[in-house]
C-alpha cells in the first residue's frame, strides 16, 4: 500500500503548487472487461487487508455494502473494491507526476446493464505540498 500521497476530498491549508487533473477508471464491462480481475490480482494483498479490517466485505450475500441500494450484492462488493483500488492507482500517477497530494477528490459510480457490469471513475488534482 501507498502511503505517500496524501488524499483529500478537500483543499490543504498548506502552501501547494497545482500540477495537474488526473484520473482512474475501472469497469467490467466492453474492452476494458478483464480490468477488474487484472486490478484484483495486483491489489491482492490489500483487498485482503481492507477485508480483515472490515473495509471491504469478504462475503457478496451481506446486503449493507457502501455502494450498493438495489443492485446485485456482487456489484457492490466489486464497487468497494474499485473504490480502494482507485485510490492506489491515483497515488501512483500523483507520484509519476511529482505530486505528493491529492485534492478534491471525487467519484463516479454506474450499474450498466443486468446490474452485473458497473463503470467506477475516481478524480482529484495532482499537487505537490511545499515544505
Amino acid at each position: 500500500m501507498n502511503n505517500q500521497v496524501i488524499i483529500t476530498t478537500g483543499g490543504l491549508q498548506a502552501s501547494h503548487q497545482i500540477i495537474q487533473p488526473i484520473f482512474v477508471q475501472i469497469t467490467n464491462r466492453g474492452v476494458l472487461k478483464n480490468q477488474m480481475k487484472s486490478f484484483e490480482k495486483e491489489y491482492e494483498e490489500l483487498i485482503q487487508s481492507l477485508q480483515a479490517q472490515g473495509l471491504i466485505h469478504q462475503n457478496p450475500a451481506k446486503k449493507d455494502t457502501m455502494f450498493q441500494s438495489n443492485h446485485s450484492n456482487t456489484t457492490g462488493l466489486h464497487m468497494e473494491k474499485a473504490f480502494y483500488i482507485g485510490m492506489e492507482e491515483l497515488k501512483k500517477k500523483a507520484q509519476l507526476l511529482g505530486a505528493n497530494a491529492i485534492i478534491h477528490l471525487r467519484y463516479e459510480t454506474d450499474i450498466l446493464a443486468d446490474d452485473a457490469d458497473f463503470y467506477f471513475q475516481m478524480y482529484g488534482t495532482a499537487v505537490k505540498m511545499e515544505k
